[in-house]
């Protein structure tokens, strides 16, 4: 679970410091993370960031949080 929420974040700062630069980007553009189940007890979750800033982070199974979460970014 904590390797999880260390790549989230660290997914995070590095998407806030890139978009701190100026880019032409469309505003459809989409990065998405996802990691799958494995034999053993692996996080399951998803990340998708889009163009204009939305955040969708989806918790399915030994991750700290689960559900659905959403928050924004600067685009």
């Amino acid at each position: 679970m904590k390797i999880a929420y260390a790549i989230v974040v660290g997914l995070l700062a590095a998407v806030g410091h890139a978009a701190a630069q100026p880019t032409d980007a469309p505003a459809d553009t989409v990065i998405a993370l996802e990691r799958g189940a494995c034999e053993r007890r692996c996080a399951v979750y998803s990340v998708t960031i889009r163009g204009d800033g939305s955040v969708t982070y989806e918790g399915r199974h030994y991750v700290r949080t689960t559900g659905i979460k959403r928050s924004r970014i600067s685009p």
